[in-house]
Order: structure tokens, then sequence, then C-alpha cells
């Protein structure tokens, strides 16, 4: 899976072991180029007991000296026998560009509650408006939008704005991924993202 992102922005990912249909087992990190100041909470490895699935939350927030480096979290998964399947994460980080996103989450304030997805800008220059995506899968180019209009952009280059978008139809128990677009006044778009929420 390939991700962008912008120096100060937090990428924050949950992996389950289920995910990699071994749920009963261990669950690794490593990277293969590796930065400094990524994490997995709980800390890796650590095993389960069997029938209960195993949880972390990967977090990484790039910094200027990351900019037009891509870095890859490689996430295993091993069971008593050692078989083995696992994810690439590849995070690519760019420099400022027409929108400099300061923050950009996505998850519930509360247990049941709806999924919302806020970002604050710390500037924007020719922006016109956002667009958020939401899909299942990691297919951003197929995916519907949450926003039935474009949202306005209301930053500028001097100005830092804050937005927000509610996903009141996430269903419980599911999985999905989000990106946010930011379309200038002469239609060029940048994407972030995906953010990926489990529903709970």
């Amino acid at each position: 899976m390939n991700i962008t992102t912008q120096a100060g922005v937090p990428v924050v990912f949950p992996l389950q072991a289920s995910d990699f249909d071994l749920p009963n087992d261990q669950l690794l990190l490593h990277w293969n180029n590796v930065p400094a100041g990524g994490s997995v909470n709980p800390p890796t490895p650590y095993q389960a007991p069997p029938g209960i699935d195993i949880n972390a939350v990967f977090s990484w927030t790039p910094t200027l000296a990351d900019v037009g480096q891509t870095f890859t979290a490689v996430f295993v998964v091993f069971d008593s026998e050692n078989h083995t399947t696992k994810c690439d994460l590849n995070i690519t980080v760019e420099g400022p560009m027409a929108v400099e996103l300061a923050d950009f989450t996505a998850g519930q304030d509360e247990v049941g509650g709806p999924v919302v997805v806020r970002w604050d800008t710390a500037s924007e220059i020719d922006n016109a408006y956002f667009n958020v995506y939401r899909a299942e899968d990691f297919d951003q180019e197929h995916a519907p939008t949450l926003n039935s209009f474009p949202i306005i952009a209301t930053g500028s280059p001097f100005e830092a704005a804050s937005y927000a978008k509610l996903d009141r139809k996430a269903e419980l128990g599911k999985v999905y991924h989000y990106w946010l677009e930011a379309v200038d006044i002469f239609g060029e778009s940048q994407v972030f993202g995906p953010l990926t929420v489990l529903v709970r």
C-alpha cells in the first residue's frame, strides 16, 4: 500500500493479525529504510491466546529531513509452524505544496459514533476546494466521495484553516480507508492518505 504525506503530518495505521489470515499468532514490524520515531503500540512482537485477535497501531510523524524520501514499513505475521504473510506500507514524504497540511486524522470520538475526518492546513495557495473519499479497499481512483458538494477552501497563504467531515454511514466492525483531495483554481489536485479506520 502507498501513502503520501508531508513533514509534520502523522501517519497512523491500525493493524490486526486477522487481516493477515493468521489471527492467533505473532505480529512483527520492521523497517526496510529506518526513519526516526516510528512506533507500534503495543510493542511487537507479542502473542495472544488462541482465538484472540492481535491489534496494534503503527504511527510515525516525518520531519523535514525526511522530505523527498520513501520509507517502507513491513508488517509480518507468523504462526507456530513458521508460515508467514506480510504487507508493505510505502510512505512517501513530499515537500510543501499548494496545500500544506498541519494535521490529517480520521477516527471516532467515541465508540459507536460516526467516523470524523479532520484536517488542518498551515497554508493554502490558490486552493479552491476539498473532497473526501472513502473505500473498503485501497482503490482511491474508484472510491466515492463522502461529500455531496465540494468543501470550499477557507485558508490562504498566510492563514491556517480547520475542516471536518463526518461519515455517518460507516458500519460497525468494518475497515475503511479515507483520502483527502485538494483541488486548486487551475483544476490541479493533491491527494493525501489513505488513513485507515476500524469502526467500533
